[in-house]
């Protein structure tokens, strides 16, 4: 865990590798919306899933009717204030899924 408590209404999300603190861009790969989110914690812990967002940040992307979005993710910050590396963008097919309206994670 990051040492931050989980809030739903914080644009924040759980990834299994990425650093706390790190700062993404999500983008919904169907409609172009993005959305910047933080990493906060760790997850999902689920197969073929690569994001567990926050309810904000999967209402933002307009995860939360569809339940599952394809998505593109890149880093734009990296923890301590770092420049980005130019190649950390992470093309990904796999879809955000809406978890009870509280989270949405990736597969």
């Amino acid at each position: 865990m990051g040492g931050e408590v989980y809030g739903m209404t914080q644009m924040t999300e759980a990834h299994r590798t990425l650093p706390c603190g790190t700062g993404i861009l999500v983008e919904n790969r169907l409609d172009g919306r993005t959305a910047e989110v933080r990493i906060t914690d760790r997850g999902p812990f689920v197969d073929d899933r690569i994001l567990d967002l926050s309810a904000a940040a999967a209402r933002v992307l307009g995860a939360v009717g569809p339940g599952v979005i394809p998505v593109r993710v890149r880093v734009i910050a990296p923890p301590g204030g770092a420049v980005p590396d130019s190649a950390t963008e992470i093309t990904d097919t796999r879809a955000l899924r809406s978890d009870d309206g509280a989270r949405a994670s990736a597969r």
